[in-house]
């Protein structure tokens, strides 16, 4: 029988020497590997060939680079728990093979360097409540498996969409809650897979490109742009795409075009601030929730989903009773 088991290490906290990439022989690391039950050092991770996961506790040690890690077998998952890492050499994993997660969460990582993360097999990438600034170009390139991206709560102000490159299987892309103000054109031409989940909520966006989703799948099943700045649906971002779900609730939209919800749109779910449109926009609302319903005659049931999605208190019946009597004398 196969028997899994963690590896946790950490920087011998009686040293006073960070354990940097230069002076790794300095500081030895601890081990304990808990089938064994016994305790190590060494400069570097050593695995057996049925590790299953490590966990990385370098109190001691600010900075990741590859000559920490003699990883000979395969892991499924790669924790890093210290929350004082400020920096990460390029390549820090080169011959390390992680399959399902590779995990960075609430450090001090400032840079995101090209080819940080190269032609790694890994399935899923967690950067998340970092200080995350800048994310240079090519910083995740040739991730054939990976699946989903996370790099939601760090500082990040410009997107740069030439630091993803090769991602074939990406379907799940996150960043949200950062400091994001605009996308730019063909900013998701990185994306290959259709039906991809792509959240930009709690950013601080205030437009997007006519030509923003160039380049992108026709297919997006979710597109998230809740919690920005946005102030109308006029712009015509979307071209021949097809997105299921858009949400951008909690923005300041007070207007919505004629063409973002035209015969031929073809999302499904919009959700939406009500109380926020203007008459019109209400008007048009309305309608878009009596075509995309099986049935066409029940608004009230629609504008009650969309308020119910958008967790906002349900309006009044006579104020949806207004819209159906307005749409109806249309």
């Amino acid at each position: 029988m196969l028997l899994f088991h963690f590896v946790v290490f950490c920087a011998l906290s009686e040293s006073n020497t960070d354990l940097e990439c230069d002076d790794v022989s300095v500081t030895p690391l601890t081990f304990y590997e808990q089938r064994e039950g016994s305790l190590k050092q060494t400069d570097t991770v050593i695995t057996l060939n049925d590790t299953y996961g490590i966990t990385i506790e370098s109190n001691a040690n600010t900075v990741l680079c590859n000559k920490m890690f003699n990883i000979t077998s395969t892991i499924e998952i790669l924790l890093f728990s210290a929350g004082n890492i400020t920096q990460i050499e390029t390549k820090f994993l080169e011959n390390v093979d992680v399959t399902r997660y590779i995990i960075l969460v609430n450090n001090n990582i400032k840079t995101i360097k090209k080819h940080t993360f190269n032609n790694l097999p890994v399935a899923n990438i967690l950067l998340t409540y970092d200080s995350i600034t800048v994310i240079e170009n090519e910083a995740f390139m040739d991730l054939i498996n990976l699946k989903m991206l996370d790099l939601n709560q760090n500082c990040i102000t410009h997107f740069n969409p030439h630091a993803f490159v090769r991602l074939p299987s990406l379907f799940h892309f996150i960043i949200s809650s950062n400091n994001i103000s605009k996308l730019e054109k063909n900013c998701l031409s990185f994306i290959e897979q259709n039906n991809t989940f792509i959240d930009f909520s709690r950013n601080n966006i205030v437009s997007i490109d006519n030509e923003a989703l160039n380049g992108a799948p026709f297919y997006i099943n979710e597109l998230d742009l809740f919690g920005n700045q946005l102030h109308d649906l006029s712009w015509r971002f979307l071209g021949n795409h097809i997105i299921k779900k858009i949400n951008v609730a909690s923005n300041q939209i007070n207007d919505i075009s004629d063409e973002f919800l035209e015969e031929s749109f073809g999302t499904e779910f919009l959700i939406i601030d009500l109380e926020t449109l203007s008459n019109d926009s209400l008007i048009k609302v309305a309608n878009f929730c009596m075509k995309k319903s099986n049935n066409p005659t029940d608004l009230i049931v629609k504008l009650w989903s969309c308020w119910y999605e958008s967790l906002l208190p349900l309006p009044s019946t006579n104020y949806l009773t207004d819209i159906k009597l307005a749409t109806e004398n249309e």
